[in-house]
Parts: C-alpha cells; sequence; structure tokens
C-alpha cells in the first residue's frame, strides 16, 4: 500500500491510501469493519515515517474513510 502524506498543519496530517495490488484493494471496501485494524496500521506508519526525526508519536484523533484520512497527532516525550 502506498500513501501520500500532507501536512495541513502543525500537529495534523492528510493521508491518502493507494493499494498497489488487488488484495489491498479489497482492505479498502468501505463499510468492512473486520478491514478496519488493518487499515489503522497503515495510517500509523505513515504517521509515523512522517516524523523524520524518529520521535515517538501518538495519534491523538482521526476522522478516516477507507482510503484517506484526517490525523491529529503528538510527540510523545
Amino acid at each position: 500500500m502506498k500513501y501520500t502524506t500532507k501536512e495541513l498543519k502543525s500537529g495534523i496530517l492528510s493521508i491518502d491510501l493507494t493499494p498497489e495490488n488487488e488484495i489491498e484493494s479489497k482492505l479498502l471496501v468501505k463499510g468492512d469493519s473486520d478491514n478496519d485494524e488493518i487499515i489503522d496500521i497503515y495510517y500509523q506508519d505513515a504517521v509515523s515515517k512522517y516524523n523524520s526525526n524518529y520521535e515517538l508519536v501518538q495519534i491523538i484523533d482521526i476522522a478516516k474513510w477507507p482510503n484517506a484520512a484526517v490525523v491529529k497527532y503528538e510527540v510523545v516525550k
């Protein structure tokens, strides 16, 4: 799964997921709650990799759809 991460403002990211194969496309089917945990892992990975200082980050709030999310996060000290 590829993702595009854009900083909307400090501590808030917009993340778009793009499937790279048929299996990943099936993960993004709207309304399939069984896939929510897997999709969350992709969002968590995108947030942690966006933070180039390799600090520990925590997602505070997330508004998500199967293929996009707006994430509020903070650096854990």
